[in-house]
């Protein structure tokens, strides 16, 4: 019986030795039946390329600019869907996969046609022992997510186990699934677009598994700095909106009190008073001001 077919999509912005390092990692999967479409994201190194040089078996298509991770994966998996893949795979190109992750991947989303997405156990890359993620969990009321946790950690189950949602570094998502709710959220542009994802996923009646066998390893806040402006103007805008699109009414109203005093006030504070950076100040300040106004997708000023 042939196996389903899998689009793995993998995202370039100037990454070239980030991006090769993936790509060779996923040339000794033991799946057989697989294509890997790699979307330059507006590049301007001239590593799309490199990387077509390098791989020629890869499908490569450029962006005039950098769409943000859900306009280039959106992009992607428009291409995937119209060759007909029975599975898209997301998968960011700062990771190195085991050899038997996808089979593990599809085999788990195969047992059950209520699974609609599924996400491995993913490891620091600098640190390869030690987890970065065991399948999310969120809280509703403060708007927080967590991404480890211990006791899934330790169910090895071949089926997986359900949880709030998947990382976006590494998502398997069905065909029918997409067909059903659409593509990643580009009002997101980057920052809980995975989140959103899994919860959409979640809300048309299919499961969002995490797979503890099926693992890669993920060099951790290789692109955007922990508290660079643009992560920090992202987080302050999108935090909400995830709320207010997928949050009950009770969630909405404990939420903005918190969000408000938790993370604008606060770290407004902090970073305009106590260090002096006027910079990550006006981030907070603009992320919060955006989402207000609902300024969404690519930020229009400089980061």
């Amino acid at each position: 019986m042939k196996k389903p077919k899998v689009s793995i999509i993998i995202l370039n912005w100037n990454q070239h030795d980030d991006t090769a390092e993936c790509l060779r990692s996923i040339r000794l999967i033991d799946y057989g039946n697989y294509e890997v479409i790699v979307v330059d994201n507006g590049s301007e190194d001239g590593s799309e390329k490199r990387i077509k040089k390098e791989f020629p078996e890869i499908k490569l298509v450029k962006n005039n600019e950098n769409l943000g991770f859900t306009g280039g994966n959106n992009r992607g998996i428009g291409l995937a869907m119209g060759k007909g893949a029975d599975y898209v795979l997301l998968l960011n190109n700062d990771t190195i996969v085991k050899k038997d992750f996808l089979s593990r991947l599809v085999q788990a989303a195969e047992s059950d046609r209520n699974i609609g997405i599924v996400g491995p156990k993913i490891y620091y890359f600098d640190d390869p022992k030690k987890v970065w993620f065991t399948g999310g969990k969120i809280d509703w009321n403060r708007g927080k997510v967590s991404i480890v946790d211990e006791k899934k950690d330790s169910r090895m189950s071949e089926k997986g186990i359900v949880v709030d949602y998947v990382g976006g570094c590494a998502m398997l998502i069905k065909r029918e699934v997409i067909n059903k709710i659409g593509a990643l959220d580009e009002r997101f542009f980057i920052y809980f677009e995975e989140t959103d994802m899994s919860i959409r996923i979640k809300k048309a009646g299919y499961k969002v598994v995490y797979l503890p066998l099926a693992q890669i390893w993920h060099k951790v806040s290789r692109k955007m700095g922990k508290e660079s402006p643009s992560t920090l103007y992202y987080y302050t805008r999108n935090r909400p909106l995830f709320i207010r699109k997928n949050g009950t009414l009770h969630n909405k109203i404990v939420f903005y009190p918190y969000y408000i005093y938790e993370f604008v006030i606060t770290p407004f504070v902090y970073q305009s008073v106590v260090k002096m950076d006027l910079k990550k100040a006006m981030a907070i300040a603009k992320g919060f001001y955006d989402f207000l106004t609902g300024n969404f997708g690519k930020a229009r000023w400089i980061l």
